[in-house]
């Protein structure tokens, strides 16, 4: 086999890596947009995900000493050093006057993580994780920033004013909408982006490791949080958006009227 052949191979697939993981982060900080969505979510769990998994078990290996002191979402919750043990739930101690009627405890049974958390869905995660949430996932999301400020009124405005209306009127709407936008439903992605990457790693990372014991409240938290991200929360905030760009048209074109 030529000589050049292993190096055209290995810098192959070393290019094709790079690549991939450039297009990841392009995914995650939205500067571009792949048309198959799943190509879009391979990049950002199957590369980004995978390389900073790989970087953070690299890092517990060589540092195990200064794991405990390190801050932030990733040092907080540093994978053991030593391969965890299977989760497996023990039989309960029987009863001092039972144990002649039952030598023989009951069979051991898998513990299974749980699924449906019981966290409302905007009450803020409960007081035993509340801590570990703040250090560990940043700043959590929610719409009260959105809520708390109305939606812009000059469109009504502009329309109950039909003909009456002036250009600047348009243009001024178009300015008004254009700071809603930009104040809080970007406001709301900007922060929803890096909260939603930290709840996949540690999702990941308590499934792998069974999610039992201690780890079962914050794993049902951080399942919760995923639902809600993913769920109804999500779909106000596109239905906003897109009320907000069909309106910045209008307004734009049409002097805020409706197309006939």
């Amino acid at each position: 086999m030529p000589a050049l052949v292993p190096l055209i191979v290995i810098w192959t697939f070393v290019l094709s890596f790079v690549l991939c993981a450039i297009g990841g982060l392009l995914v995650i900080f939205e500067r571009w947009t792949p048309r198959n969505p799943a190509v879009g979510k391979w990049l950002v769990r199957g590369v980004i995900v995978s390389m900073v998994g790989a970087v953070v078990g690299f890092g517990v290996k060589q540092f195990p000493g200064d794991s405990g002191n390190v801050t932030g979402p990733i040092g907080a919750e540093a994978a053991p050093a030593t391969p965890a043990s299977p989760r497996v739930a023990e039989p309960p101690e029987p009863a001092p006057t039972d144990t002649a009627a039952t030598p023989t405890p009951a069979p051991a049974l898998p513990v299974t993580p749980p699924v449906t958390p019981d966290v409302p869905p905007d009450s803020g995660p409960p007081a035993e994780v509340a801590d570990w949430a703040t250090a560990t996932l940043g700043p959590r999301p929610t719409l009260a920033e959105i809520d708390a400020h109305p939606y812009p009124t000059c469109v009504e405005d502009m329309q109950a004013a039909a003909d009456t209306a002036l250009p600047e009127d348009s243009a001024a709407c178009v300015r008004a909408l254009d700071r809603y936008h930009l104040k809080y439903v970007l406001g709301y992605y900007t922060r929803k982006q890096p909260y939603a990457v930290q709840l996949d790693l540690q999702e990941q990372r308590m499934r792998a490791a069974g999610a039992g014991g201690d780890a079962a409240p914050r794993y049902a938290y951080v399942v919760a949080e995923i639902a809600r991200l993913n769920g109804a929360e999500w779909d106000r905030v596109q239905a906003l958006d897109q009320r907000l760009r069909g309106d910045r048209t209008a307004c734009a074109r049409r002097g805020c009227r409706p197309a006939a």
